[in-house]
């Protein structure tokens, strides 16, 4: 095979275009929709969560559809480029020197980086702040399981300590039922003392907490749960927004091939 064959061979090779990264069903705004009610059931902080929420998500998702039809329509025009027998990238003559035209992939690449980076920085700041809310909900059904009047009583504290402790194998028992019946002196005393002096053991202490919560806050555990379901989601739509720039990348490589397979061909029509 002479040394022009090898050239063409390489030319002929069909161009491989970049596949876009299409936006996942999954991380699509339209989800937390069903969420907005019993979020906003536990007050200020829920409604914040689902405003900032289904903002972020409307947004992502639709920076993403624009740079995937941006994307669908330099491949279309590249696809018909090729199938009409010219290169990706063109060519010209600067300073003496022959210099390879950027191509539309080189054009996508500079535009969508830098709007997609933009918009995960952003859409990271609200993931941090639907945490800070959701914490806030915790803070909120914690202060709801403390009891002043237990508070400020050692004596009831020990007294129930001391009958928990004595009921053996059953204080775990009576010390989840008191949560589930709203037994604040209980309540406050289990998750205030350590769980050895009442025969518990710490998981215990923690199903009590989380009967406790649910019990007596049951709007802000449940919008609490919800929160988690946001927070997938989002977290989600935030790998896929690093995917969407990651895959950019691939185009600045286009760009790279075309460029070098237009100054390839140039050579062998040279040497030919």
């Amino acid at each position: 095979m002479t040394e022009q064959q090898k050239t063409n061979t390489k030319i002929d090779k069909p161009f491989q275009m970049p596949k876009p990264i299409a936006w996942p069903p999954d991380a699509e705004a339209r989800h937390l929709v069903p969420l907005a009610e019993d979020l906003s059931a536990a007050g200020d902080a829920g409604a914040a969560i689902f405003e900032i929420a289904v903002r972020a998500m409307e947004r992502a998702e639709k920076t993403a559809g624009q740079v995937l039809e941006a994307e669908n329509a330099v491949n279309v025009a590249q696809l018909a480029l090729q199938k009409s027998g010219n290169g990706a990238a063109g060519l010209v003559q600067k300073d003496g020197k022959i210099h390879a035209i950027p191509t539309a992939y080189a054009e996508l690449a500079s535009s969508a980086d830098p709007a997609i980076a933009k918009e995960q920085e952003r859409f990271d700041a609200d993931i941090r702040k639907v945490a800070s809310y959701r914490d806030a909900l915790m803070k909120q059904m914690d202060k709801a399981l403390i009891c002043p009047r237990t508070n400020a009583d050692n004596q009831l504290r020990s007294d129930i300590r001391n009958h928990l402790k004595s009921l053996g194998s059953k204080a775990s028992y009576t010390a989840i039922k008191a949560a589930t019946d709203r037994d604040m002196a209980t309540i406050h005393t289990v998750l205030t003392s350590p769980a050895v002096l009442m025969g518990l053991k710490p998981q215990d202490v923690e199903t009590v907490r989380d009967e406790a919560r649910k019990k007596l806050c049951p709007a802000t555990y449940k919008a609490h749960a919800k929160t988690g379901d946001v927070l997938d989601r989002m977290t989600l739509a935030s790998r896929t927004l690093g995917k969407k720039r990651d895959s950019i990348n691939s185009y600045r490589l286009a760009d790279q091939q075309a460029a070098s397979d237009a100054l390839s061909k140039l050579h062998g029509i040279a040497r030919a």
